[in-house]
């Protein structure tokens, strides 16, 4: 997600959160398994596995908040960065192993160490310290993972194994998906979300060892999960590449879009076929309504495209023309005449998206000017290149806007101020 520029798009923080919520999930789970394997007294296994959960969690959220900060800013007023790296080390390691003395496996108690040395003001520095030594452990770690694949396990059970692979990138697809569903966001985000989160976690290897031996897991059985879990692993880039596919094919199903209760590019085609010289929206955010407010004043004929139903039902209600369509999709562009607009705007939050809605919209309409609006300069390059005729950062919209405020106050003339703005604007572009 980080390298595909995805960590601050919607579906990337869905997914961060619900990746970290996994592994926090991890602890109580950890300390389950005595209860699950059942040792005669279940309900005081119960209460002692809650009441260690509690207490575990509550003395790393306590350290964190109390004690390791105050540690690290003693190192760190030294201004010795041996130092400092060795007190980030005696931290964590300190940590991983009082709280494996509790029953807690070493490997959460190091992922509770990273939490509390989270909570201090020298996280980054500590990260930026621990970069090098991260790098070859999680190295380690996925050699040590791939050396748990026994290929004659595959060889000899592979209808077993695959059976096992479906059901869990299924299942799990359809959880997220479900998930996200009711927390009311976008199609598009509830899709690369379910994609992104269909395999199995790695603390699962964690789980699945403190349950060997326990009779939870037989011996077939975990070895069938052990070579799921990984080709889950490895599936993983490859379900992440083709999300954007599957999210531009589920808004074409009309099931789907009926049961959402939304109407479609394809009846946009109907309603809206003799329209020319419009205006495509893309995105029905606060751009997007205000824009779509200002072409209704000015009598200026237009077109609304969001891949979030409530967006579209409460523009129906405002009485705009808005239908449910992926904005990245040629075909959705041609339904809702694209190729017969004067402008196509692209206002949506995911800056992976709104570049390839750019590459859509200039194939579907080569002549038709394209304005994107972007977070970041940084995204602008790319959405020039891929065909946008102008971008207009938000960044810079907002150093102009303070800029301006400021100056106003000091009584800067009307003349000078545009200057000074513009020269802003030319500034940050370059």
């Amino acid at each position: 997600l980080e390298q595909r520029g995805e960590l601050e798009s919607p579906h990337g923080r869905l997914t961060l959160g619900v990746l970290i919520f996994q592994d926090l999930c991890v602890v109580p789970m950890m300390l389950s398994i005595p209860l699950l394997a059942g040792d005669g007294k279940p309900l005081a296994a119960l209460v002692e596995a809650l009441g260690k959960s509690v207490g575990v969690l509550a003395v790393v959220l306590i350290a964190g908040w109390f004690v390791v900060p105050r540690v690290l800013h003693m190192a760190a007023r030294t201004r010795q960065r041996d130092l400092f790296l060795l007190t980030v080390f005696v931290v964590c390691v300190g940590t991983a192993a009082l709280v494996s003395t509790a029953g807690v496996s070493l490997a959460l108690g190091a992922f509770l160490a990273g939490m509390v040395v989270a909570g201090s003001e020298y996280r980054h520095q500590a990260l930026a310290e621990l970069i090098p030594f991260r790098e070859v452990f999680a190295s380690l770690f996925f050699v040590t993972v791939g050396m748990l694949f026994d290929g004659r396990v595959l060889v000899g059970d592979v209808v077993g194994v695959l059976g096992l692979l479906g059901v869990i990138l299924f299942g799990k697809f359809v959880v997220v998906f479900l998930t996200a569903n009711l927390m009311r966001l976008p199609l598009r985000v509830c899709v690369l979300a379910a994609a992104s989160l269909a395999q199995v976690g790695e603390f699962s290897f964690v789980l699945a060892r403190a349950a060997s031996g326990t009779g939870l897991l037989s011996d077939l059985i975990e070895d069938r999960f052990f070579a799921a879990t990984i080709l889950s692993m490895l599936v993983t880039p490859l379900a992440i590449a083709v999300g954007p596919r599957l999210a531009t094919g589920a808004s074409r199903i009309r099931t789907v879009t009926g049961l959402l209760g939304v109407r479609t590019a394809v009846d946009a085609e109907i309603e809206e076929g003799g329209k020319r010289d419009h205006v495509v929206i893309a995105g029905y955010g606060v751009t997007g309504q205000e824009l779509a407010h200002a072409l209704r004043e000015a009598d200026v004929p237009y077109v609304v495209l969001d891949l979030n139903p409530d967006n579209v039902r409460r523009a129906r209600e405002n009485g705009e023309p808005s239908y449910f369509g992926d904005v990245t999709s040629p075909e959705v562009l041609h339904h809702v005449g694209a190729h017969r607009a004067r402008e196509i705007v692209i206002a949506v939050n995911d800056p992976a998206a709104a570049e390839r809605a750019v590459r859509s919209a200039r194939e579907a309409a080569p002549d038709v000017a394209i304005l994107v609006r972007a977070r970041f300069i940084a995204d602008v390059a790319g959405m020039l290149e891929a065909g946008a005729t102008e971008v207009v950062p938000a960044e810079i919209e907002a150093a102009v806007e303070i800029a301006a405020r400021v100056l106003r106050r000091y009584g800067v003339d009307r003349e000078r101020l545009k200057e000074r703005l513009d020269s802003i604007r030319r500034h940050a572009k370059s």
